[in-house]
């Protein structure tokens, strides 16, 4: 549903830890990655520089540096999910930080790199070809399997890409490898551990059928982290409104490349339709419910 193929693809979920599984994985993936998908296009770099840049890097900093009164109210105003992920595990520019399916690099490797850290890079077997940004980013055209073991990183993330690797556990096993001593992975996934799922099955727009190959709950997650050599710091969710106006559509058979996010509202009954979305799923998110969350990983030795 995702570009509208229709295609039907089996999952099943786990009567033990609840993860929900696709049956078979394609033989190639690829063909679901179109050339022209938003990840694999190189950004614009004129976004993140100049005046034109400043408010981006701004929020982006404010989200990761939530040390003063002020860019805690920033970050809970706009927050920007990427960069609030890592906020609050000791992060600095010297930290170094691999990000694992990165893209294009535009919305996590690259304004990370652009507001001083040293030690950045992404991988991603979907791209194109490997690419290198004028700040000194380089993002390449691989698998994590592929990543040299030294030096060791401090930090290896996933934004909503872990669900598409199709071997969870020997990937956070290559993680634990690639990890210095008290290193995190911080990974951030759509959950099954949700009201999402459990309301709208196979309409949920998280599901992302055939991309999203494992979906997982707190418990199947808890359960692969630890026999890679992990233990579970934290769980936070952070879902939005794209839970509900996303599946809504798929019910009504509407893919999410032909989605109009306000449909037939006008902008101001979107816009109220929007924030009571919001505020609800800020409810879900407390209660645990919500359809994204954000897994703090510690290596363990």
């Amino acid at each position: 549903m995702h570009f509208g193929t229709r295609q039907e693809f089996d999952y099943f979920q786990c009567a033990e830890c609840d993860c929900l599984q696709i049956v078979g994985i394609p033989a190639d993936l690829s063909g679901y990655y179109p050339k022209d998908y938003y990840s694999t296009v190189p950004i614009d770099e004129k976004k993140y520089t100049g005046l034109r840049g400043l408010p981006r890097l701004f929020f982006f900093k404010a989200s990761l540096y939530q040390d003063s009164p002020l860019r805690q109210l920033i970050s809970k105003i706009r927050a920007n999910k990427h960069a609030a992920s890592i906020s609050g595990l000791g992060i600095t520019p010297r930290t170094r930080v691999l990000d694992v399916g990165c893209g294009n690099g535009g919305l996590f490797a690259y304004p990370l790199k652009q507001i001083g850290f040293e030690s950045v890079a992404g991988c991603d077997p979907f791209l194109d070809r490997p690419m290198e940004y004028s700040n000194g980013l380089h993002l390449y055209q691989n698998t994590l399997a592929e990543v040299p073991i030294e030096p060791k990183w401090d930090v290896i993330t996933f934004h909503h890409s872990f669900e598409h690797v199709p071997n969870p556990s020997a990937t956070l096993h290559a993680v634990h490898r690639l990890l210095g001593d008290n290193g995190t992975c911080v990974i951030r996934i759509p959950t099954s551990s949700s009201f999402a799922w459990d309301h709208y099955g196979v309409n949920w727009v998280q599901l992302d059928a055939p991309r999203h190959l494992f979906l997982h709950s707190v418990e199947s997650l808890r359960r692969v982290a630890q026999s890679a050599g992990f233990e579970v710091k934290s769980v936070r969710y952070d879902s939005d409104e794209f839970q509900f106006w996303g599946s809504e559509n798929y019910l009504n058979g509407i893919p999410l490349k032909d989605q109009k996010k306000r449909g037939t509202n006008t902008r101001l009954a979107w816009l109220i339709l929007r924030w009571r979305l919001k505020f609800r799923s800020i409810k879900l998110n407390r209660q645990c419910r919500g359809d994204q969350a954000v897994f703090v990983l510690k290596k363990k030795g």
